[in-house]
């Protein structure tokens, strides 16, 4: 007998300027509009969740989703993040060892800033190639987004919130936390670092300017399935830093 397909999982995105209850059963979370039937989503819809401010969760459905590996996002009112919740794994995965091997390099913050320029570099030189970004952008974009990192425009905080729940999704995936700590107390916001990159990657790749939330995030959704590479190449990139530097240590 052919096996059944998994059925295809998709973000779900409770932004609705309305109040929105969220409750759960065992096998579907369920989501009522105000003066609306409630829409109930099977779990093995669901990917990933972004959750505005008019959202009122039962917390039983919140550990509904962090036990089916299913990350939220939470944002205020002007869309942009404020926290998540992420799932909770005691048995971590490979890369998160590599990681807390990196953490105890007592210059990793040098290092892990020096891979997020390259990263910053790679992604404007690819625009550059693909003639996205023309000589006097690309230019531009050098100084203000590789070497400072601060680039003059910046990606709605929807998209940014959304490229966060990305991450968190494919984090959670690889049994991995969100931010690691280094021996001192400092912080590597590593999902932050990472949905950085991909949001600024498709913000400067847009040449026409989507107005609504709505219409910002249907167009994300549509980059981001032909996109969906990038994100693993800077993991794989990451992988190959992580392992060099861990190496030189040794």
């Amino acid at each position: 007998m052919p096996s059944l397909a998994q059925p295809q999982r998709k973000a779900i995105y409770l932004l609705s300027a309305k109040e929105q209850r969220i409750e759960s059963d065992n096998q579907r979370l369920i989501i009522t509009n105000e003066n609306c039937a409630p829409q109930p989503i099977p779990f093995n819809r669901i990917s990933r969740i972004l959750s505005g401010a008019n959202t009122q969760w039962q917390g039983k459905s919140i550990a509904a989703c962090l036990a089916r590996d299913i990350p939220i996002i939470w944002l205020d009112q002007s869309h942009s993040p404020v926290g998540d919740a992420h799932p909770l794994h005691r048995e971590k995965g490979e890369l998160h060892q590599t990681l807390l091997n990196y953490l105890d390099l007592p210059d990793w913050r040098e290092r892990y800033s020096n891979w997020l320029k390259s990263r910053r570099m790679a992604i404007t030189s690819q625009l550059r190639q693909q003639r996205i970004l023309g000589l006097f952008d690309f230019e531009r974009l050098k100084r203000e987004y590789v070497h400072r990192n601060h680039p003059s425009n910046r990606p709605q905080p929807a998209i940014r919130a959304a490229c966060q729940a990305i991450v968190n999704q494919q984090l959670a995936k690889w049994r991995c936390q969100t931010r690691y700590w280094g021996l001192e107390g400092e912080p590597m916001e590593l999902a932050s670092d990472i949905a950085e990159l991909i949001a600024q990657e498709y913000h400067l790749s847009q040449t026409q300017p989507q107005k609504t939330i709505a219409e910002q995030i249907q167009h994300l959704e549509a980059w981001w399935k032909d996109s969906q590479l990038n994100l693993q190449q800077h993991f794989n990139e990451l992988r190959k830093h992580l392992a060099q530097e861990n190496e030189t240590w040794q």
